[in-house]
Parts: C-alpha cells; sequence; structure tokens
C-alpha cells in the first residue's frame, strides 16, 4: 500500500501538468463589434469557430477548457482580422478597440469588414510581457537609427529575454516575430529582420521542453523560410512551376522566357497587395512595349474570391493562381510565407532582383534595364 501512495504522488505532478483548466476572457468592446465573438487555440484553424460568446452591450464572457499556458486567437467572424494572446490564468479581462471600415476598401471586396485590436490586458503575465515588447519594438521602428543598427538592437533585446526564460513559450513566440508566422504557411508580417544564423542561435538557447510546443514548430517553420530565402538571390536561376488560368487551363512559367518578367506573387485577402497591383498597372502600360511583361501568381486558397476580385480589378497583364497556394512548388521554393513578394527576372530567366516596392521596381527598370 505504501508503495502504491509513494507511486501515485511521483506521478501526481505529471497528471495535473497535464490536466485542462477551466478559463474565463471578460471583455468590453469601444466601438462598433457584430454579434458574437469566437475564440480558438494556436492554429486550429478547423475549430476556430467553436467556441463563442454572445455580446450584449458591448460585453462578452468566453469561457473555455486548455492546458495553460496557451496562445488564443481571438475574432469577430470570417470578415475579421485575428489578435493573438497568452491566457495563462483563470480569469482575463480585456479592452477591445474595434470599428468597421468604410465599403470598397482593397481588402473587403464591397463590403465592410471589422477592424479590431486589444487596447489593455488584466490577468495575463504573459500577454503583459508581449505587449512590453510590442511597445519597445515600435518605439525602435519609430527612430531614425541605420537598419543593420536596429536589427542588432532587437537581437540583443531578444537574446537577453531568451536567455533570462528559456522555458517559455513567449521566447519562442518572439524569436518568431511575435507568432506571425501561421501553421498553415504564411506571415502577416512585414519582412522578418533578423538572419538565419541569429534566428538559429537564439532557437538554440530554448529549453528541450519546447520542443512539442506551438510556439517551437512554428519557430522551425521561419528558419526553413528564411533558408529557402537563397533561392531567390540575384543571379540565381528563376524556378518554374505549372499554374493554372481563371479558366482551368495550365501554363508553365518558363513560356515567358525572353521577355524580362516581374513574378509577382498575391492573395486577394492582402490589402498591400491589391494596392500594388492597382500601381502596376501605368508601369505596364509604360515598360510593355519594351520586352517587359508581368505575370500575377495568386496564392488564394478561394479560387471564386480570386477569380471575381481579377475580373473587378480588370488586370492587364497575366493572371494565374497556384492550386496548392502557400504550399505549391513555387511557394515552398522560394520560402514565401507572406505577401506581396515580387520577382524581377530577365531574358533568360536568371534573377535580377527582388523589388520591396513598386517605385524600387521602376527604379531597376530605368537604371538596369532598359537603360541602355
Amino acid at each position: 500500500m505504501k508503495k502504491l501512495i509513494l507511486v501515485a504522488y511521483f506521478y501526481l505532478p505529471i497528471l495535473l501538468f497535464g490536466q485542462q483548466t477551466l478559463f474565463e476572457i471578460k471583455g468590453v468592446i469601444k466601438g462598433e463589434s457584430k454579434k458574437k465573438i469566437y475564440l480558438f487555440f494556436e492554429n486550429d484553424v478547423a475549430h476556430k469557430d467553436s467556441i463563442s460568446a454572445v455580446i450584449s452591450t458591448n460585453r462578452f464572457s468566453l469561457k473555455a477548457k486548455a492546458k495553460l499556458p496557451i496562445l488564443c486567437r481571438l475574432h469577430f467572424g470570417q470578415n475579421t482580422n485575428i489578435q493573438e494572446l497568452y491566457i495563462d490564468s483563470k480569469s482575463t479581462y480585456l479592452e477591445i478597440g474595434s470599428s468597421l471600415t468604410e465599403k470598397d476598401t482593397p481588402d473587403s471586396l464591397g463590403g465592410a469588414r471589422t477592424k479590431f485590436n486589444i487596447i489593455k490586458v488584466t490577468g495575463s503575465l504573459m500577454q503583459n510581457k508581449v505587449q512590453e515588447f510590442r511597445k519597445w519594438k515600435t518605439w525602435l521602428d519609430s527612430t531614425e537609427k541605420k537598419p543593420e543598427r536596429n536589427n542588432s538592437l532587437l537581437y540583443e533585446k531578444i537574446y537577453g529575454i531568451v536567455k533570462k526564460k528559456p522555458n517559455e513559450k513567449i521566447s519562442a513566440y518572439l524569436i518568431a516575430g511575435q507568432g506571425y508566422l501561421f501553421g498553415r504557411g504564411f506571415m502577416l508580417a512585414n519582412e522578418f529582420p533578423l538572419d538565419y544564423v541569429q534566428v538559429a542561435g537564439l532557437r538554440g538557447l530554448l529549453n528541450k521542453s519546447l520542443t512539442n510546443s506551438y510556439e517551437m514548430k512554428n519557430l522551425d517553420k521561419l528558419l526553413d523560410v528564411i533558408d529557402k530565402e537563397k533561392n531567390r538571390s540575384a543571379g540565381s536561376a528563376f524556378y518554374d512551376a505549372v499554374v493554372k488560368d481563371s479558366s482551368g487551363v495550365t501554363f508553365n512559367t518558363n513560356q515567358y522566357r525572353g521577355k524580362y518578367t516581374l513574378y509577382d506573387f498575391w492573395t486577394t485577402w492582402c490589402g498591400p497587395c491589391r494596392t500594388s497591383n492597382r500601381e502596376l498597372q501605368p508601369v505596364y502600360n509604360t515598360y510593355k512595349t519594351k520586352g517587359f511583361e508581368i505575370v500575377s501568381v495568386s496564392l488564394d486558397e478561394d479560387q471564386e474570391m480570386w477569380k471575381e476580385v481579377i475580373k473587378k480589378e480588370k488586370y492587364q497583364w497575366p493572371q494565374y493562381i497556384d492550386d496548392k497556394n502557400f504550399s505549391g512548388k513555387l511557394a515552398l521554393y522560394y520560402g514565401i510565407r507572406s505577401v506581396p513578394i515580387k520577382i524581377l527576372v530577365d531574358r533568360n530567366g536568371i534573377i535580377i532582383a527582388i523589388p520591396s516596392s513598386d517605385q524600387e521596381l521602376i527604379r531597376i527598370l530605368n537604371e538596369r534595364v532598359f537603360d541602355k
């Protein structure tokens, strides 16, 4: 009997560690909102509408069970953005700012969307740490230091956090750009500022207890993305693949050899992509008679939405879609997890540059391509 008690005592912490905790998220919404608010964990998109609460007089109360701490995602339905926060206690209180966007914005396709952000969090120490880091990062981005200096300061900041808390999930979360790299394969952040060596070194500081966590798997995917970015370097041959037009007819991207070609990777839900595509029209009109072509490759999951957008926008250059989206050959080869991404190649299919803006594209075309 004593041996049985001792065995039970020994395994009790393990059992408790694996248990789920009932928690509650209460909140108040300042501004316009919809009828319900939804909660899902990490990147469990399949169950993102399974936990919800009715919003009454701009207040809500969500209850759920999970192994804490855990990264949660909140949204108001299909036409809203998603906000992340860590839950590490039984009770959390949120203040949320919310508003409806105007109609006909690039990402709404003629319908209003709800945009919201978490203003204040009470009851989550982990989320407060994330908020502090974001505030510091905003300050850093607003300074006029050189990019190299900002990169160094960012690395030093994250290094200090990881070194002090190598076994905390948020350490991996912050290394991976605050978790913007979604599990299904795309990033909603701007170009990632740290290089492969820096990220790999920071990952090496993390405790092995995080190996199977969502945050660590997310971080490993980011490392893979950064490593594959070398395939985009100038002088490399463009990697061709088969894509489809809006009628389902297949094309190989190599059919555009003989022209200077800008391969434009985008999605309909990406506002900057839609804006950039509109700004490309005068660029296309200026250079198309000189042997310049634009080839847009959509990475959308919703093909009907894509067809509707290209019909509405009346783009003048070829429009294709990759059936496998961010898991397609092109996206995987080039480590494309964020959009828009543009790759400029010469007549022989050799990469010239990765222009970061339409203004840079024009400069490259004027100075390096057609100034002959």
